[in-house]
Formats: C-alpha cells, sequence, structure tokens
C-alpha cells in the first residue's frame, strides 16, 4: 500500500474500511496510529485530512483481501492482528526485513518505499503540485526532496529541450 499510494506507515496502520472507496478510485487519510503510545490520534503528520488515489491493482488487492478478512465491517481496521486489533509498527518492520532478506533484496526503510512513489509519479509524468497534496506535505520544498529522478529517466529526458 506504500508503495501504491506513498502513505506512511503509521497513516496506513490506521485506515478503516470505511476509508477505502474503490469505486471511487480512492481512500482518504485522517487519521495515524501512534504505536509509541498504542493508539489512533485525530490528525495526520501534516494535521489535515487528504484523499489519496487507488490504483487497478491497489483496488484488485483490496477487493481480495476482503475476500479473506474476517475483520470487514465499516469500522475494522483495514490491517489488523488475528484480533482485529493494530499491528504495531515493529512488527511491519521486521516482516518488511525478513521479506527483504528473504528475496536477496537490497534492505531499505519501509518509508523509502513513500520516496520510490513520489520518484514514480513524477518520472511518469505527475506533476509535484499534485504530489504535494497526495503526500500530504505543507511545502512544495518538502515534496522536491522526496521525488529523486533515476539517473536513466534523467538520460531518457535528455532530448526534451534540444537546440541546434
Amino acid at each position: 500500500m506504500a508503495l501504491n499510494t506513498g502513505a506512511r506507515v503509521s497513516e496506513i496502520l490506521d485506515l478503516r474500511h470505511s476509508d477505502i472507496l474503490p469505486n471511487q478510485k480512492r481512500l482518504h487519510i485522517s487519521t495515524i496510529y501512534a504505536s509509541d503510545q498504542r493508539k489512533s490520534m485525530e490528525r495526520t503528520k501534516s494535521k489535515k485530512s487528504r484523499w489519496v488515489g487507488m490504483n487497478d491493482n491497489l483496488i484488485m488487492e483490496y477487493h481480495q483481501h476482503m475476500k479473506t478478512s474476517h475483520y470487514n465491517r465499516a469500522d475494522d481496521l483495514l490491517i489488523c492482528d488475528n484480533n482485529g486489533k493494530h499491528i504495531q509498527r515493529n512488527a511491519i518492520y521486521n516482516q518488511h526485513v525478513r521479506v527483504c532478506k528473504k528475496a536477496e533484496l537490497k534492505r531499505i526503510r519501509l518509508h523509502d518505499l513513500r520516496h520510490t512513489f513520489a520518484s514514480h509519479w513524477v518520472m511518469n509524468g505527475g506533476s509535484l503540485e499534485d504530489l504535494k497534496e497526495v503526500l500530504g506535505h505543507s511545502t512544495i520544498a518538502m515534496t522536491q526532496k522526496y521525488a529523486h529522478l533515476s539517473p536513466d529517466h534523467l538520460a531518457l529526458k535528455a532530448n526534451t529541450v534540444s537546440f541546434v
């Protein structure tokens, strides 16, 4: 979900089914789960709620999740433990490390998925102004820190402007 939406882990951990609107291809981020305090916070990091688009792959995964989850009422957490309670952030991180190791991938931070989303957004033609809203940043300067362009992308764009 982080890779397909750019959402923060704390935001994903507090999503409820009522926040997901697959028919409208969007989800609503308005709260975070503070693992250190073990409670939901009625705010996001930027202190404002936002709507984020859902791509077709994420919608497909959501529908699959709905078929297998025992917790799929509107007020249930989207991602939860076997008792329908919040999963702790460190459990997500530990699982991420295990998956990276098993797949023989270089270990990356979960937050790097947010940066990857931002970079691909821009490389695929998305604007920085729209990305700022999607990521929930207060300033365009912060968004620019996230939108790293790959060297290959920069090479492909070399002829965008060419004078003789």
